[in-house]
């Protein structure tokens, strides 16, 4: 037994030895450094020792971290910055996301606003869009599906699209767009939530052409709302400062449509709605069935509603060879008894 003992105290003493000496020790993060490297003070004793020759506590061995070390580097920002001014382009989806239908969603800025337009027309259209992190918008650009990755971030695919049916949508601030070009909402399958303005305004925008137009129906419509479903409501909002430039591709003639806040299909309501300073430029002259008002460009319900509207310098600018409507708030009435309540044609600025 006795010998047994000394033979296992030999080995341990010389696995010892061996390990002090070893070529390379674990600096305590998971690396390996050489030994005679700058962490060793330039020194080529063993670790463990003092240029004495006495044992010391090996400090590095005594603490082991197990946290991943971070070598990735971190995703870039999206190459906007919701502070500025709106691009015309770039849309935000955080509202969308991390918001709750039951209790309403909630457009703060022009990149929430046009997130909801981009949402509303993807339903219909069948393209993808996507999400990076930070909830801001990532276009398919060709319609494959894929993501061109030009800024090294991850994007998620956003599912689907929605009409809000039945979901309030609240305006929080005036939103100025910058000039800028807007896609009007429900462009594709229409609106079908309630849009509650807060008497909020929307204002500095232009709709034109194609883009500016409902895009899955023969006919085209125009509006802020391209087109209003049955059972969406639009209050206390106000619109300013934009043109609409109607001038529809071939293949959407088969009746063109303008109206501030949307062409409705069913039972709509629309109620202290205001449209001031707006301009409708006609660079198609000689397109038949051109539909104008104010307010709707159509209407097909007798159920619809509009009240306590009112207008401030509507201009109308181009060739009218065409161009008709069924009163100055409605382009077309389907049902021939629609009539508004309490909407006013202001001959001064209600703003000053």
């Amino acid at each position: 037994m006795k010998k047994i003992l000394v033979y296992i105290l030999a080995l341990m003493t010389v696995l010892a030895l061996a390990t002090g000496c070893s070529g390379d020790k674990d600096d305590g993060k998971g690396t390996s450094t050489p030994s005679g490297s700058a962490a060793d003070a330039g020194t080529t004793e063993p670790a463990g020792t003092t240029a004495e020759g006495t044992q010391q506590p090996d400090e590095s061995s005594a603490v082991t971290s197990t946290a991943p070390v971070d070598t990735e580097p971190k995703p870039t920002i999206p190459p906007f910055d919701k502070t500025q001014p709106w691009d015309g382009k770039s849309a935000c989806f955080d509202w969308y996301v991390n918001g709750d239908y039951r209790t309403g969603y909630r457009i703060a800025d022009a990149y929430d606003l046009y997130g909801l337009t981009l949402l509303n027309l993807a339903l219909d259209t069948g393209k993808s869009f996507y999400y990076d992190a930070n909830y801001m918008l990532v276009l398919d650009t060709n319609g494959d599906g894929e993501v061109s990755d030009e800024v090294g971030y991850d994007a998620n695919q956003l599912l689907g699209g929605d009409k809000f049916d039945g979901c309030s949508v609240f305006l929080e601030n005036d939103i100025d767009l910058n000039g800028q070009h807007f896609i009007p909402l429900g462009s594709s399958g229409s609106f079908r939530g309630f849009f509650e303005g807060q008497d909020h305004t929307v204002k500095n925008f232009v709709v034109e052409g194609a883009d500016g137009m409902h895009q899955t129906q023969p006919q085209s419509f125009y509006g802020f709302f391209a087109g209003l479903s049955n059972g969406a409501e639009v209050k206390d909002l106000t619109v300013s400062d934009a043109t609409f430039i109607i001038n529809p591709p071939e293949g959407h003639n088969d009746g063109v449509y303008m109206g501030m806040f949307g062409c409705s299909f069913g039972d709509v309501l629309v109620s202290n709605c205001h449209a001031y300073d707006i301009t409708v430029r006609f660079d198609a002259p000689g397109k038949s069935f051109t539909l104008l008002g104010y307010a709707l460009g159509r209407v097909d319900s007798v159920n619809a509603v509009l009240e306590g509207c009112t207008v401030y310098n509507f201009k109308i600018e181009g060739s009218l060879e065409g161009v008709d409507s069924a009163n100055e708030w409605v382009g077309f009435d389907k049902t021939g008894m629609f009539v508004p309540t309490d909407c006013k044609v202001l001959t001064t600025d209600p703003r000053t």
